[in-house]
């Protein structure tokens, strides 16, 4: 048995640019003029600064003296997203003849990328004869730490904040 076939419904717009901010309200059935219209710059979102800082992978705190330790301040959560802003904070201490102080204090969710990415940083440091120090705790990063194992090779040994 054969089933009848149906017309498609079918809308029969035209497609024509838009010119004006007239014609945009003509077509949709508002009865603005154009003086009446909002602009179209958006609005201002203070909130976007606070966010930025807060989604940041990592920071170099500002050293006292040419001679005191750099500090890798790590964010809250560190995703391979991030990876690539990570690096390059790391990338820029890496080489320093002093210790560097990685700080985990924040931290609460790490993923495998970045802590290769640690991991790549600690053991590239120790072949140099260059200390890392871990400061504060995050039981993210030791948990991952454990789950990859990977805690000698980050220096995890000892309970509280080490040196690899």
């Amino acid at each position: 048995m054969k089933t009848p076939k149906r017309k498609r419904a079918s809308t029969t717009a035209k497609a024509e640019p838009e010119t004006s901010g007239a014609a945009v309200a003509d077509a949709a059935d508002v009865s603005l003029a154009p003086s009446e219209m909002a602009p179209s710059e958006p609005a201002p979102q203070p909130a976007l600064a606070a966010e930025v800082a807060t989604t940041a992978v990592a920071e170099i705190a500002p050293a006292a003296t040419a001679a005191a330790e750099p500090v890798i301040v790590l964010a809250a959560n560190c995703s391979v997203k991030d990876a690539a802003s990570l690096k390059t904070s790391l990338c820029a201490v890496a080489k320093e003849p002093v210790a560097v102080t990685l700080d985990a204090r924040a931290l609460e969710r790490i993923d495998t990328a970045t802590m290769q990415l640690l991991c790549a940083f600690v053991r590239d440091r120790i072949g140099r004869n260059q200390r890392v120090t871990w400061q504060g705790e995050s039981k993210a990063l030791r948990d991952a730490a454990h789950l990859l194992g990977v805690r000698a090779l980050l220096g995890f040994e000892d309970a509280n904040g080490v040196a690899a």
